[in-house]
């Protein structure tokens, strides 16, 4: 650290960078071991960022800079050619350099010190408010970056009263502190004037990230406005420019398309991509922070999402879409499954078909998302229709999970096709042949070996048939396959989460004591490790380090 400060004590540009972003992922590599130096750090890092803000742009008279094209006889003619009263600007682009090292070495010390930066919360804000009105797009995206690490060091400081919950507004009891929510009404307020004012889409796209992002930790707060009283009204602001960003509306997406038309020739494919990702995954977001009350603004949303997933579209568009309908039907579950269900399920099954492996995985995890939302709106075994076309989804589904090149190639979309499976016969067990089911596509494709969101729903369908004593799951030689793969997931190479581990075991050992002779001979037909694995799994039950549920 010595060394640092002396390298930032010569003041050059291009040292003072390297010197940030060394120091960046030290406090990275260190953590709350860096906090004795947090004191000396912030203040120097802040007075940095402000000042190379203030010296990014030198301004010039045109005139002045050329006028030694204008000493001759058509310096009049030059001039009303337009040099006459314009201005040159300079970039100086180490300093800009410099000013994005800084800001990341400042979101490593607020996100990594564990809370010691957060004396420093107005100060740094008044910071990345000026860093937001920068002329350079990367640092305004860079600003926008530190914006949940403040949220972050304020919630260390002033923990949440509980975790949050999906619609608590309404209700008007918000989870986080005071403290907290004030921060986050800074800097929502900050992304909100960058959605209506920006006119560079990866700086757009920082800012949606960051509401995002913000919303995944605080929960509705950062979607809401306080009226006062306990009164919390949703943000339409914020909304209406996410619906205009969908619609390509707004500033930075129109005034791009006018300079393209113009025959500029600026291609803008991989801007349009991050900045649309980060407004999809802003919706499915905004389902799950508002829950139910975010049907007013999805049923102008989604129309435009489904655009997105038209055959003619990129690949990463239509993957784009279907995960973002996943996600909304997911976090909707019964109210919004029943509401769009019906409109999105022939979106859905042509994902299942498409012959992109991304848009398969997307639109496998949303057909198993819809089958489990519609089962918790207890429409009846029919599920509202959607069992009735359970063998056309089947047909769907094989081969993601027949393919012996995607299960080495593709894992994620093998274990969200198998996921998606699991989901259907739970919520309706009798519309598919649970055994031919098992025996032909889970039992080849199982266990999971990417996507472990899916393990509990996954590996509790299969427990749930077991221990309900589904008939087709009663063959000594069926049990004694799905014995297999519980096991597996529990071996310690596998990476199970935990509280999915602790259910599949606790299961095992209820499988073990209701099932008596039959257990015993599936049991007896596992290969030895399987049954020593096995064996370690029941005798850490009996000897009560894990207590089968009730």
């Amino acid at each position: 650290m010595t060394a640092c400060s002396i390298n930032l004590s010569i003041g050059d540009s291009e040292l003072t960078e390297y010197t940030f972003c060394f120091m960046a992922n030290l406090i990275k590599a260190f953590g709350p071991q860096f906090n004795s130096f947090v004191p000396h750090l912030i203040p120097s890092l802040l007075g940095t960022i402000k000042e190379a803000n203030g010296n990014a742009l030198a301004y010039e008279s045109v005139e002045e800079q050329y006028a030694h094209l204008l000493e001759n006889d058509d310096a009049e003619d030059e001039k009303e050619d337009g040099f006459d009263g314009k201005m040159l600007v300079n970039i100086h682009t180490s300093v800009v350099d410099m000013e994005k090292a800084g800001l990341a070495a400042l979101c490593a010390a607020i996100g990594f010190t564990n809370g010691a930066c957060e004396p420093y919360t107005a100060d740094i804000l008044e910071t990345v408010e000026q860093c937001f009105c920068s002329w350079m797009s990367n640092i305004r995206s860079a600003a926008a970056e530190c914006l949940l690490p403040l949220v972050q060091c304020s919630m260390s400081k002033y923990p949440p009263l509980r975790d949050w919950q999906p619609a608590e507004h309404a209700a008007g009891d918000i989870a986080i502190q005071e403290h907290t929510q004030e921060v986050v009404t800074v800097a929502v307020s900050l992304c909100t004037t960058a959605l209506q004012e920006d006119t560079e889409k990866d700086s757009v796209a920082s800012a949606v990230s960051a509401i995002k992002d913000i919303c995944e930790f605080v929960g509705p707060y950062a979607l809401c406005e306080d009226g006062g009283q306990g009164n919390y009204q949703i943000n339409d602001v914020v909304m209406t420019f996410v619906l205009l960003l969908l619609k390509g509306k707004t500033q930075c997406q129109t005034l791009v398309d006018e300079d393209a038309a113009g025959g500029g020739g600026f291609d803008d494919a991989d801007h349009d991509s991050v900045l649309m990702d980060a407004v999809c995954d802003f919706v499915g977001m905004s389902a799950k922070c508002l829950g139910i009350h975010a049907i007013p603004y999805l049923d102008a949303m989604l129309p435009e999402v489904v655009k997105f997933a038209k055959p003619t579209r990129p690949t990463s568009d239509r993957a784009m879409a279907l995960g973002c309908i996943a996600e909304v039907l997911h976090h909707l579950g019964a109210e919004g499954c029943k509401k769009y269900g019906e409109d999105l399920l022939g979106i859905i099954r042509e994902g299942l078909k498409d012959p992109a492996h991304q848009v398969k995985n997307n639109a496998a995890f949303a057909i198993g998302a819809l089958a489990e939302g519609l089962a918790s709106a207890q429409l009846g075994p029919g599920l509202g229709g959607l069992a009735s076309k359970y063998p056309e989804l089947l047909e769907e589904l094989r081969p993601m999970l027949t393919d012996p090149v995607a299960r080495e190639s593709h894992p994620g979309m093998v274990d969200n096709a198998a996921s998606a499976l699991c989901r259907m016969i739970s919520a309706a067990p009798d519309a598919l042949p649970v055994g031919q089911v098992f025996d032909h596509l889970l039992y080849p494709a199982l266990p999971l070996r990417a996507d472990m969101v899916e393990a509990m729903p996954t590996y509790g369908t299969l427990c749930n048939l077991i221990l309900r004593q589904h008939p087709d799951m009663m063959d000594p030689e069926r049990l004694s396959r799905a014995l297999t793969i519980l096991v597996a997931a529990l071996r310690d190479d596998a990476v199970t989460p935990e509280e999915v581990k602790m259910s599949v075991a606790q299961s095992i050992g209820q499988v073990y004591s209701s099932l008596g002779d039959l257990a015993v001979q599936a049991i007896g037909r596992l290969p030895a490790d399987v049954q020593s694995a096995l064996a370690s799994v029941l005798e850490t039950i009996q000897a009560g380090s894990l207590k089968p549920q009730a």
